[in-house]
């Protein structure tokens, strides 16, 4: 039965969705070459719908995309979402040689039980070195009900899940696929009004993932037909402005700490109303050289620039490319 469904999906068009606690980003392209023609949405979310990635009003949000889906005629395609950056843990574990796949994972789990702060996770793993006796391998981590949740909200919406990613992966690899990105040791820095994604990479596989969250400043946030606009005082802004560099400092130091090698850059990218001040800050603190992606980089199918909270989306697109 499911094969005679799957044949009623459009093949050609690839949907690639971003739901954040504040917005759903939308970027519908070409399987094929995700730079043909690709349009690109947003849906604003009143609060309460989902928080910290998690849904609240199931029923709500489906009705929501669907009406928009239905409108932009983007309804029974294929489609890549992410996972909520909160709801994402990365570990290194070594395995055994000799083990099988079933081993391996029940290995995994075990190993890391005190690890990891949800119940039933669901993991997915790479290997990242195999010598005689053991090899490494690069775990992700991600609770099972909101994924669950995830796929029965697409599925129910009239699209068809073929596969989840983590923001910053996704990011990354437009980024090495804009030529940013080299064979070092690089950090990348996604910036949102919700947190920052942080997630350092070792020629092109990621090693570390650390979401740095700002939920509690959301409040000040209101979103106005402009954009957001901040409704705290200006010290309240500072103290927010020094609270996040600092934060950002820290985790860079601890993460050259704990690879013990230097990062030779860092990628940085976000769709926040501070990000150039962000930006600039973010340079004169480290010391390394730092690389976003230039406003001229990609264009939609009525030759717009793709905004800031679109680089996601097209990571996402970009999936079916070798990283």
């Amino acid at each position: 039965m499911n094969s005679m469904k799957f044949r009623f999906f459009q093949k050609n068009k690839l949907v690639n969705i971003v739901i954040k606690d504040y917005e759903i980003r939308v970027l519908q392209t070409n399987k094929e070459n995700a730079f043909e023609q690709p349009i690109y949405h947003t849906i604003a979310l009143k609060r309460g719908i989902v928080e910290k990635g998690r849904i609240k009003d199931y029923v709500k949000l489906q009705a929501i995309l669907q009406k928009h889906l239905k409108e932009w005629k983007m309804q029974k395609q294929l489609v890549h979402f992410t996972v909520p950056d909160d709801l994402v843990v990365l570990k290194e574990v070594i395995l055994p040689f000799e083990m099988d796949k079933n081993e391996e994972k029940e290995y995994i789990l075990q190993e890391l039980k005190d690890d990891i702060p949800f119940e039933d996770p669901m993991i997915d793993y790479f290997y990242k070195e195999e010598m005689e006796e053991e090899k490494k391998a690069i775990v992700f981590a991600t609770p099972e009900k909101e994924l669950i949740d995830y796929v029965a909200l697409l599925e129910e919406t009239n699209l068809k899940p073929i596969g989840a990613s983590v923001s910053s992966i996704a990011l990354y690899r437009l980024f090495y696929h804009l030529d940013l990105a080299g064979d070092g040791v690089f950090m990348l820095m996604n910036i949102d009004l919700e947190g920052v994604q942080i997630a350092t990479f070792e020629k092109h596989q990621p090693v570390f993932l650390k979401f740095l969250s700002f939920y509690e400043w959301m409040e000040y946030w209101k979103n106005e037909e402009n954009g957001f606009i901040w409704k705290g005082t200006d010290s309240e802004f500072n103290d927010y402005m020094n609270r996040l560099i600092e934060g950002l400092i820290s985790v860079y130091t601890s993460s050259e700490t704990t690879l013990q090698k230097k990062i030779n850059g860092v990628l940085i990218s976000g769709h926040h109303p501070a990000f150039s001040s962000l930006q600039k800050k973010i340079q004169q603190a480290l010391h390394v050289k730092v690389s976003h992606i230039q406003k001229d980089a990609l264009f939609l199918h009525d030759r717009v620039g793709v905004p800031e909270s679109g680089y996601v989306p097209f990571g996402l697109a970009l999936r079916e490319v070798h990283l």
